[in-house]
């Protein structure tokens, strides 16, 4: 089997701790701008030196877009690369309390609230483009909401 044939969530991690930690570090110090920059050449060496994720890349835009595969541009790769690494690295920011970082919107809590008040709870079924963790932006805003998160992991 070669290496684009690995499912993406199975192949081995191609950073080091080292790195990783000097990446949290940084984008802690220096924050979205400076990192979102710095994610631009590490992204492009990534796209270059993985067929892997080229492949696996252009496989899930030709879905996703209704294009077929020769349709898709390395900048369209790219582009799909250099998002995934930002909500990557927006997730240092959420779990380091730095919501303020993001413009997050939401609308029809007051159903929340009517729930609060008779203390009922409810189940609210969701979807998601990006970051997970974005979602716990509303839930740390009404801090008096008891939020219990189910995902279902088993959809690659």
């Amino acid at each position: 089997m070669s290496q684009t044939d690995i499912n993406w969530r199975d192949q081995k991690e191609r950073s080091n701790q080292l790195m990783n930690t000097l990446l949290v570090k940084l984008a802690l110090i220096f924050g979205r701008s400076f990192i979102r920059a710095l994610l631009v050449p590490i992204v492009y060496y990534y796209m270059l030196t993985s067929s892997s994720a080229r492949k696996h890349s252009r496989e899930a835009l030709a879905k996703f877009t209704n294009r077929t595969e020769a349709n898709i541009s390395r900048k369209d790769i790219f582009q799909h690369l250099y998002a995934f690494a930002q909500v990557t690295i927006d997730r240092i920011y959420l779990l380091a309390g730095r919501e303020h970082y993001f413009d997050v919107t939401t609308s029809g809590t007051e159903v929340f609230d009517e729930l609060a008040k008779k203390q009922q709870g409810a189940l609210l079924f969701v979807s998601h483009v990006g970051s997970f963790d974005v979602m716990r932006v509303p839930g740390v805003e009404m801090a008096d909401l008891s939020i219990r998160i189910l995902m279902d992991k088993g959809h690659h």
